[in-house]
């Protein structure tokens, strides 16, 4: 099951404070990982934040990666 927020991505781009903001409201938890372009040497900063029950958000990023593997071909 895949959902992103109503009016949290486009046509507006919004801060990731402003979504930690808006997820922590309606939810039990949540995580947010975000990353810069990559660089000419390929390298990127990744940043990832949570909101909630730890055990939980770590079940969230576990079930995520299945399902980004599952997609993948």
């Amino acid at each position: 099951m895949r959902k992103l927020v109503k009016g949290l991505f486009w046509p507006q781009r919004k801060s990731t404070v402003e979504i930690r903001k808006v997820l922590s409201k309606n939810n039990t938890c949540y995580v947010l990982i975000t990353c810069t372009e990559a660089s000419k040497d390929g390298k990127m900063e990744v940043e990832m934040t949570y909101g909630g029950d730890p055990i939980l958000a770590a079940y969230l990023v576990e079930s995520a990666q299945n399902i980004i593997e599952t997609d993948i071909p």
